[in-house]
């Protein structure tokens, strides 16, 4: 036979060689494990000096980890991996369960970690199995406390989703007042403009029966004419005398009158000729002027070295109505000069060719005679100061005295004038048209750009709003469907602390083994029994199961009957060996079998299903 390759024995303990039973060293030691990939390990000394290492070392350990823990951000830093490889070691934990729950549970904890491993140290130095019931509470409390903050977050979602849903409620509200504004303002400028159609439509009515009232004078807008004449109204009661032949100026244009005793104004045919200014020649403005009162000439404000401040602020209306231009100003003299002698023959003159005035009360019409004296034959300066100067004098002196005398109707000149006002009118109304309906359609177009840009903004917000309780409604989704998850794992958690069970898994299971008919004495420590085992098999089947054992415990009632040994082993090889060998327990009335939990037990019997 080949050498033996034999461990030293531990101190205070006893090993026999398994090569008799057919197993080598390295089916043990150098073969994994099927399952788990673990090779069985040595037994564990029964010495105080080998314990008292093994606690020294813990100790030492643990410190470490700590001073780790409190320096150390990193949970998961390869020092604290490396110092609990080291603890495992120590503790003969193969599977390396501390270090699987170490990560598992810095997945789910947060800044308490340090406290909560503290506490799971302290059992593991316990038992293993307090260790992992820790770790399993842990793992409950945990997952009831995110239960509760996912239930506190559904809560707040739901409150919150129900303020977005009055806020839009409110919107929609604000949206149909402004709209039923807009349809009230549409409304009203419907009406406004139904007023001002009608309005014009008076004007036209009025401007109509106006010019059929002065449809009479249209002749008399051109050249000199033949058709009018006149007849003497009482109703007037004034008169102007006009020389035959000889056009006068006034601010309503140049007037004629023709030798068949008819009148009109010269070149008017179309609108009112503009006034012109005679300092600089240049259009008039409308409203910036002022009027001679003498010569009756239109002057702008730059000619009648007036500035807009005082135009507009300073001077009154009486002053501007008796306002005087610079030539006219010239032409008075300082002081009365009648009675210089360049001016005694004219100032006889005139008194000889003084007429006399008749005034009746049905007839206010005034007649002037014609002096005697043919070369100094003049009209009265203060009847011409109306319509102005004379432009032609020169046929005063040989017109015959019954054709040069004529009477005009102050009703011709009166319709005449009013000819004038009603187109200066027309203008008038027309401009004031334009701007009326100028200003409200700007206005109309400024309020549908504020209408618009309002209505775009609430739309616009309307849709953020919708969008917003959409993204809600799904976060509100997910986290009804991660709550059920929570729930369904609490619950099942739950059901596990209430109710715990070994879970049936072929590992476990594989390492058990069950010894029936193995005497049980009354009030024997686990000790003994632990020593009894170890003999009997070193007895009956030639095997040192030293160190191989993990827990022993009976299964059953306590009757006067031997009950059911559990035997669970570290390895399933030699679970699987001792099975094997049964039959050399033949004859001991002491019978092995597997182990089969209630889970194993109804799976083979087909009742389970999973």
């Amino acid at each position: 036979m080949p050498n033996k390759k034999t461990c030293p024995p531990c101190p205070g303990t006893s090993k026999i060689d398994l090569s008799d039973l057919g197993v080598t060293p390295s089916d043990l030691a150098e073969t994994s494990d099927v399952l788990t990939g673990q090779s069985p390990i040595a037994a564990i000394p029964s010495t105080s000096s080998g314990c008292d290492f093994s606690k020294q070392r813990e100790h030492e350990l643990l410190a470490l980890l700590k001073n780790y823990w409190s320096q150390i951000e990193d949970p998961l830093d390869q020092k604290i991996i490396d110092v609990l490889e080291d603890l495992c070691d120590v503790v003969h934990d193969t599977r390396r369960s501390l270090l699987s729950k170490y990560r598992n549970l810095i997945q789910i904890t947060g800044d308490d970690l340090s406290i909560i491993m503290d506490g799971i140290l302290v059992d593991m130095t316990d038992s293993y199995r307090t260790l992992h019931a820790s770790v399993k509470m842990a793992v409950i409390s945990y997952s009831a406390a995110i239960a509760r903050n996912a239930r506190a977050a559904l809560s707040d979602i739901a409150t919150t989703a129900t303020d977005l849903v009055t806020v839009a409620a409110n919107s929609m509200a604000q949206y149909d007042a402004f709209k039923q504004s807009l349809d009230h303002i549409s409304r009203s400028w419907n009406n406004t403009a139904s007023s001002m159609t009608n309005y014009m439509s008076e004007v036209d009515k009025k401007l109509l029966v106006l010019n059929h009232l002065t449809s009479s004078l249209k002749s008399t807008r051109g050249p000199p004419s033949t058709d009018s004449g006149y007849s003497p109204d009482p109703i007037v009661g004034a008169s102007l005398i006009l020389v035959s032949g000889s056009p006068y100026r006034s601010t309503m244009g140049t007037l004629n009158f023709s030798d068949d005793q008819s009148i009109g104004f010269v070149g008017s045919k179309g609108a009112m000729a503009p006034l012109i200014c005679p300092g600089c020649k240049q259009k008039v403005q409308y409203r910036e002027n002022l009027l001679c009162i003498l010569c009756k000439n239109t002057y702008d404000l730059e000619c009648a070295n007036v500035s807009k401040d005082r135009f507009n602020k300073t001077m009154t209306m009486e002053q501007k109505k008796t306002w005087k231009c610079q030539t006219c100003r010239c032409k008075m003299p300082k002081i009365d000069n009648t009675s210089t002698p360049i001016r005694l023959q004219d100032h006889e003159t005139l008194h000889q060719t003084s007429t006399c005035i008749e005034t009746t009360e049905n007839n206010n019409v005034t007649i002037r005679k014609r002096s005697t004296k043919t070369n100094n034959d003049s009209v009265s300066s203060d009847d011409l100061n109306m319509l102005g100067d004379t432009l032609n004098t020169e046929n005063r002196e040989t017109a015959s005295p019954t054709n040069l005398q004529t009477e005009v109707i102050l009703k011709n000149l009166n319709e005449l004038i009013i000819e004038r006002l009603r187109e200066n009118n027309i203008l008038l109304i027309t401009e004031l048209q334009n701007t009326i309906q100028t200003e409200i359609k700007k206005a109309i177009t400024q309020l549908k750009d504020e209408v618009e840009q309002k209505t775009n903004a609430l739309s616009n917000q309307y849709e953020q709003t919708k969008h917003d309780i959409k993204q809600i409604s799904l976060e509100i989704s997910k986290l009804k469907l991660e709550n059920e998850k929570l729930q369904t794992e609490l619950k099942d958690l739950t059901t596990t602390c209430l109710y715990p069970k070994t879970p049936y898994t072929e590992e476990t299971n594989a390492k058990k083994l069950v010894l029936y008919g193995f005497p049980e004495y009354y009030d024997e420590s686990e000790y003994n029994l632990h020593a009894r085992i170890i003999d009997f098999f070193e007895k009956t089947m030639q095997i040192n199961i030293l160190g191989y054992i993990e827990d022993l415990h009976r299964i059953g009632k306590n009757t006067n009957n031997h009950r059911p040994l559990v035997i669970e082993l570290l390895s399933k090889r030699i679970a699987k060996f001792i099975t094997a060998n049964r039959q050399c327990l033949q004859g001991t009335r002491i019978y092995i079998s597997e182990f089969l939990d209630d889970i194993a037990l109804k799976k083979r019997l087909g009742i389970f299903r999973y």
